[in-house]
């Protein structure tokens, strides 16, 4: 990934990138959700206990996975250091004001001028 980059493939790396911190959190709001309903259910819950313990770790063994891959330094992975490094100081041209609109001028609900400025 030391090479010059193509607008195509940044998006796609941010979209990678942006994929896991996304699924990281949903996980983390699911186990939350699960946490702060505890005592309201707590019946329920103790009929099933194996079943909601199971449930949980699933969720929060999930979301750390995902945040791992994000901060993993291992030298053959996709992670977020490595995308600074050699995504953004190796090809400034992509990050300029124009680049930028360019980048973004087929998303939706996207605030392009204040996000640029």
């Amino acid at each position: 990934m030391g090479f010059q980059k193509t607008p195509k493939q940044l998006s796609k790396e941010i979209d990678s990138l942006q994929r896991d911190v996304f699924y990281a959190k949903v996980h983390f709001d699911i186990f939350n959700g699960l946490r702060n309903s505890w005592s309201e259910y707590i019946r329920e819950i103790q009929n099933s206990s194996c079943f909601w313990d199971f449930t949980m770790r699933a969720h929060i063994d999930a979301c750390v996975i995902r945040l791992c891959r994000i901060y993993d330094e291992d030298g053959s992975a996709f992670h977020l250091t490595r995308f600074l490094e050699e995504s953004i100081r190796k090809n400034p041209d992509l990050f300029s004001e124009e680049a930028f609109r360019e980048r973004l001028k087929n998303k939706t609900n996207r605030d392009v001028g204040t996000l640029a400025k």
